[in-house]
């Protein structure tokens, strides 16, 4: 597989810590594929040391033409990611969880995209304790699952977080100049267009 590139605004210089959070490229078998989305979808499955509980999440292009797909965003803070873990308890409840990796760098940063041709997969791997809910009660996923809670992964990518990316990769159309004006992009010429859509991965459970 040839190795997969994050695709940063020119204008911008990107520097992202990813921390516990590391993409890895490894086979896909025993992948728990969810259904697939104008030729894009994902899967999750469980990392394979015990000692280190990870759950990795594979994104993949299926279709016969080239996918952005806008991963989440660097804001400097810390990595956000257009993903939502879903646990599901023994009798049926539900929990959502997210996850974000803390950095060093300070202030907006930007996009954070990948370029997948047709066929191509890329992958990320999460620590279990790294992945928190809230409500009712703070728990980790790594917590829930020795529960004999399920997880599966719901990527979402809204117009709204689409457009906004743009800005960062569309060239301005106008630009007055003076300090302080802000360029104008035309977002309809832009020829950067990231996938759109809502996927999920099938359930996960350290019982199958």
């Amino acid at each position: 597989m040839r190795p997969m590139e994050l695709l940063r605004p020119t204008t911008l210089l990107l520097v992202i810590a990813f921390a516990s959070a590391q993409q890895v490229q490894k086979p896909t078998d025993g992948v728990a594929w969810g259904s697939t989305v104008s030729g894009f979808r994902i899967g999750a499955a469980f990392g394979s040391d015990p000692s280190k509980p990870t759950i990795r999440v594979v994104f993949q292009n299926v279709g016969s033409v080239v996918q952005d797909v806008l991963l989440g965003f660097d804001g400097g803070g810390g990595l956000m990611y257009h993903m939502k873990f879903i646990a599901t308890a023994p009798d049926g409840k539900e929990r959502e969880g997210s996850h974000t990796i803390s950095s060093a760098v300070g202030g907006f940063v930007g996009p954070l995209s990948v370029r997948l041709n047709a066929g191509e997969s890329h992958e990320l791997q999460f620590p279990l304790k790294d992945i928190s809910y809230v409500s009712p009660t703070i728990v980790t996923l790594d917590a829930l699952v020795k529960q004999g809670y399920s997880v599966r992964v719901r990527f979402e990518v809204k117009q709204g977080s689409a457009d906004w990316a743009k800005l960062s990769h569309c060239r301005p159309t106008s630009f007055s100049g003076y300090i302080g004006q802000v360029c104008q992009c035309d977002l309809r010429i832009c020829i950067w267009d990231p996938w759109i859509g809502t996927v999920s991965s099938a359930e996960l459970s350290l019982a199958h």
